[in-house]
């Protein structure tokens, strides 16, 4: 019994002498966090998410969501922390105790910074809901460029932090920066410039996410995102066109998604050997087919024997869609144009094409 104590009391003693009980003990310690971890984001964080579901505030598990990652990364450095007391780091040739020190808090302040950012992007969406409520056309409208003005500024302060924690100071870091902010402006004026285009576009709101607008005779789809920098469009052979919105600021810009109806405005002509009572029923039935169908809004309809033309009699229709979606307004169109042409095949009339006549004199008659 008294060899085992013995032998027992020499190992403690050698550990004690090389420092390998430090290492057993920093890794304990590292090993104890881990499971703390462990145990906090698969209990704690789920029983909160499940408080969040009984909610009816909309945003409480993305904020769970947000923050998760940031907490399992401090609970990791905090391991990490707790090992490094523990073990005997050398100070020699160079500080190494102060380096992990340091190390170990500029990442844990981007680890925080990161949850932040996170969180950035559920402010987004809040504020976003909010501006919706006031008015339900700006729905997603603000989304983007909220999430990436709250990212930057958070990123911003968060490197500042980290240039603070490493000793340096932020008012000679911002000072510097004063004196370089003209060089920095100049470099990024068209960024700046894009910024208060954006500002511009959602304060005007010319159109909205999901809208067909026409900018040029180059640009025409669907708009599917206004960004901090650009708009972009989906074209319609499927080409993705980024604009930047200083230039879409400055543009005239055609909505078609803002037409409350959509016109058709177009000329039948029959041929010359019409009679009149042909014509009165040609115009009248042809009112009567816009009258009586529920694609064409009523509040508008022309039709008009108008002119004798070179080769045609012509019948000006004038009147709107009620749809004004390209596909159910050619739709529309067509339908009405195979009434028409029932129509006309019924009034025994022909439609007129251009043609000439040539009338070839006799000879006695060009003697005479």
């Amino acid at each position: 019994m008294q060899d085992v104590q013995a032998l027992s009391a020499e190992l403690f003693r050698m550990l004690a002498d090389t420092g390998l009980w430090r290492l057993v003990a920093a890794f304990l310690t590292l090993f104890a966090v881990l499971a703390l971890r462990r145990l906090v984001i698969q209990s704690l964080v789920a029983r909160l998410r499940r408080l969040a579901a009984r909610t009816r505030f909309r945003y409480d598990e993305a904020l769970l969501d947000a923050i998760t990652p940031g907490l399992s990364g401090l609970l990791v450095l905090l391991g990490v922390f707790l090992a490094a007391r523990i073990l005997p780091l050398p100070t020699e040739p160079f500080d190494t105790e102060r380096l992990v020190f340091q190390s170990l808090g500029v990442a844990a302040v981007v680890v925080v910074i990161y949850a932040l950012h996170r969180m950035s992007y559920v402010l987004a969406d809040a504020l976003d809901a909010v501006a919706a409520r006031a008015d339900p056309h700006l729905r997603g409208q603000f989304r983007v460029v909220l999430r990436q003005l709250l990212s930057i500024t958070t990123w911003i302060i968060g490197i500042l932090v980290v240039v603070q924690n490493l000793g340096y100071s932020i008012t000679s870091v911002l000072a510097g920066l004063g004196i370089g902010g003209l060089a920095v402006a100049f470099a990024a004026q068209e960024t700046i410039a894009n910024f208060f285009g954006s500002v511009m576009l959602l304060t005007d709101r010319p159109f909205k996410v999901g809208d067909w607008i026409q900018v040029g005779e180059d640009i025409d789809g669907d708009v599917e995102e206004i960004g901090f920098r650009s708009t972009k469009v989906r074209a319609w052979d499927k080409a993705l066109i980024s604009i930047p919105n200083k230039e879409l600021a400055s543009k005239v810009i055609k909505n078609w998604s803002r037409m409350p109806k959509r016109r058709v405005k177009q000329v039948i002509g029959v041929t010359y050997d019409s009679r009149p009572e042909q014509m009165r029923r040609l115009v009248a039935g042809i009112e009567d087919i816009l009258r009586n169908d529920p694609r064409v809004h009523q509040e508008f309809i022309l039709v008009k024997f108008t002119d004798f033309s070179a080769y045609s009699l012509d019948v000006l229709v004038y009147y709107f869609t009620v749809d004004t979606g390209w596909l159910a307004h050619l739709e529309a169109r067509q339908a009405i144009n195979l009434k028409i042409m029932d129509l006309v095949a019924e009034l025994g009339l022909e439609f007129a094409f251009p043609t000439q006549t040539v009338h070839l004199a006799r000879p006695e008659e060009r003697a005479g």
